[in-house]
């Protein structure tokens, strides 16, 4: 199966919102994407369920087989590029949570520096945490419904 870089990329959009994208340059952006693929791939939580995997930066399409199958092919592509999206959220997530504005806490008076950038940090972190629990939940679940020893369905 192939998923193209473009469908993922749409797909992380629909779960953030940063306007930043908008004025990025497009061969950087689509620089950037390729990175996500290539750290999302190297991944072992999400790299343990695919059989094979590649991933092409000219055609910028990812092509892999996966271990469990759902059993079709409509199913276990949206299932990979939802967890592709969910990864790109992540990585992007990291650098904003691991910034030196928020780990300094530059901004405000002593009460203000220590409770809105906290709260804000704190904020940040549990977004990126849930993820990466969401991410693995999600795996886990997969793995769970569609493996050999138990079946291909829930009801199976």
């Amino acid at each position: 199966m192939t998923s193209s870089y473009e469908t993922i990329f749409n797909k992380f959009l629909g779960r953030v919102t940063d306007y930043d994208f908008l004025t990025i340059d497009e061969a950087y952006l689509w620089e950037q994407v390729s990175e996500w693929v290539e750290n999302s791939i190297a991944t072992s939580s999400l790299r343990v369920i695919f059989s094979s995997i590649t991933c092409d930066k000219e055609t910028q399409t990812l092509t892999y087989t996966l271990r469990n199958s759902a059993g079709d092919e409509l199913s276990d592509q949206l299932y990979v590029e939802k967890l592709f999206a969910m990864s790109f959220v992540i990585q992007w997530l990291e650098p904003t949570v691991k910034n030196k504005v928020n780990l300094n806490q530059m901004f405000g008076g002593k009460e203000e520096r220590w409770f809105s950038q906290s709260s804000h940090i704190s904020e940040l972190r549990g977004v990126l945490e849930d993820t990466v629990v969401r991410l693995k939940k999600e795996i886990r679940d997969h793995d769970a419904i569609y493996n050999s020893y138990i079946g291909t369905s829930i009801n199976g």
